[in-house]
């Protein structure tokens, strides 16, 4: 099960104090509240939200060791992730399974292909091929090529309309999105609980 010479760890015993061995700065998805009635804060386990928050380097030394100001901060204090309302996607480590790797913004100490970086919402380019109804044609005076006698109407092969989309087609007139569920991302600040 571990990987041999490494200890294995210890089962903690009562609700004192342990190491804990999930490395500082791992992020995990998380599916209940990080507050609850029974007072119980997430941040006694050694989590915090990934909210952007503003620390100070000498009360988080071990998140600093694994952060720095990667995603900002100067001198005595220094920021955490802020993954808000954010997918989170792997790092694309030259596989080309993000075409647009080069173009998304850095965090404020990284690259543009690196950790923190991000890209803003997108729809592939694409296009739509349309025909050409018209009722009929009438003979412009002098020769001249038939006009249509009504206005052309575009139309597809398929049920498309932008006046009613096909189906259970559901719209947002501020995203495209993928089907998604809400967690919070935390962030491990420490290694003691």
């Amino acid at each position: 099960m571990f990987p041999q010479n490494m200890p294995v760890p210890p089962i903690p015993l009562g609700l004192g104090p342990h190491v804990d061995w999930t490395p500082v700065g791992t992020v995990v998805a998380f599916a209940g509240p990080t507050q609850s009635s029974q007072n119980l804060n997430i941040e006694s386990y050694g989590w915090m939200v990934c909210d952007g928050r503003t620390l100070e380097v000498s009360q988080y030394p071990e998140l600093f060791a694994m952060l720095g100001y990667w995603y900002g901060g100067s001198a005595s204090n220094f920021q955490i992730p802020d993954y808000r309302g954010y997918f989170l996607r792997m790092v694309d480590l030259g596989s080309g399974n993000d075409p647009d790797a080069s173009q998304r913004t850095p965090a404020a100490g990284g690259t543009a292909e690196g950790v923190g970086s991000v890209q803003l919402d997108a729809i592939q380019t694409h296009e739509h091929i349309y025909g050409q109804n018209t009722a009929g044609s009438a003979q412009a005076g002098g020769g001249a090529e038939a006009l249509p006698t009504t206005t052309p109407t575009l139309t597809t092969s398929g049920p498309t309309s932008s006046l009613q989309p096909p189906g259970n087609v559901r719209v947002s007139q501020n995203e495209t999105r993928a089907r998604n569920v809400y967690v919070t991302y935390l962030i491990k600040y420490n290694s003691m609980r």
